[in-house]
Parts: structure tokens; sequence; C-alpha cells
């Protein structure tokens, strides 16, 4: 059941009612934190190397292969696993240096005929 208000009205002959008008607060005054601030970043040189995954499609001779060992390449430590969605296999790849990039890592795959799916992603939160 719905109540409702009832609002009094003014008797004839009573004075009116004049509300005060509404001021608005000031703004306190003082440093207010930056909306846009960034929180501090590790430096690159104490930075822990970023691990990259991503699926991948292997060559017609590495994929008749019962078991599938990865690629071995210079300044990097890779795994390879025959489970992927869309490609043949997932690769994890690690950096041993800190100048190595994704870029770099996806052309020296591309050299060895390993083609990556989608783009080399940092595996777990960062």
């Amino acid at each position: 059941m719905t109540q409702y208000r009832t609002v009094p009205q003014p008797q004839p002959g009573s004075p009116s009612v004049v509300r005060p008008p509404r001021v608005a607060q000031p703004a306190p005054k003082g440093p207010r934190p930056s909306p846009l601030a960034v929180p501090s970043l590790p430096c690159p040189e104490t930075a822990q190397p970023v691990t990259l995954i991503a699926e991948v499609v292997l060559p017609a001779d590495r994929t008749a292969a019962p078991t599938l060992p990865a690629p071995t390449l210079p300044g990097w430590t890779l795994r390879l696993w025959p489970v992927a969605r869309l490609g043949d296999a997932t690769l994890e790849a690690r950096p041993d240096t800190a100048q190595a990039s994704a870029q770099d890592l996806r052309a020296v795959l591309a050299e060895l005929g390993i083609g990556v799916l989608g783009p080399l992603r940092p595996r777990g939160r960062v």
C-alpha cells in the first residue's frame, strides 16, 4: 500500500514561510592529488624481464614430431607447449638481457618460419 505525505497548506491570514537561500560551501583549500598522477615505476635497469606468451604456427616439419622441442635463440629462454586454441603450440619467451624486445623476438621467429598469432603479451599480471 502506497502512503502519500500531505504537505500542510498555509492558513489564510498566516505568514508564509520563507526559506533562506542555499549557500554553496567553498572548496577546501589545500593540496589535492592530481587525477593524472602516475605511480612511480621501477627503473628499466632494476626491473625484472617480462615473460611473453603467444600462440604460434610451426613449420610443417616441426608439427610432425611427437614432442615439440623449443627452438634455441640466443638471448632468450623459450618453452613450447603443444596446446593452443588457434595455432599449433603456445610459446613462452623470457629475455636473458634487458635490451631484448618483443619486436626482436617476433623477427627472429619469423626467420625460423614460426608465425606468431596475435600480440606477444606479458604472462600474468604486470
